[in-house]
């Protein structure tokens, strides 16, 4: 498995320490290291 950028969101990039789907599979939550900032997708990932 390899690991790629996706996404300009954050400068430095940031890796996500927790991560889970809602009920429509599109739609990913993830959470930064510290926990302090919640990001969410609604297309997979793709932005």
């Amino acid at each position: 498995m390899t690991w790629q950028k996706v996404s300009d969101v954050t400068e430095p990039p940031i890796d996500f320490h927790a991560m889970t789907m809602g009920n429509n599979p599109e739609t990913i939550y993830g959470s930064s290291g510290m926990g302090d900032i919640i990001y969410v997708t609604q297309n997979e990932g793709k932005t």
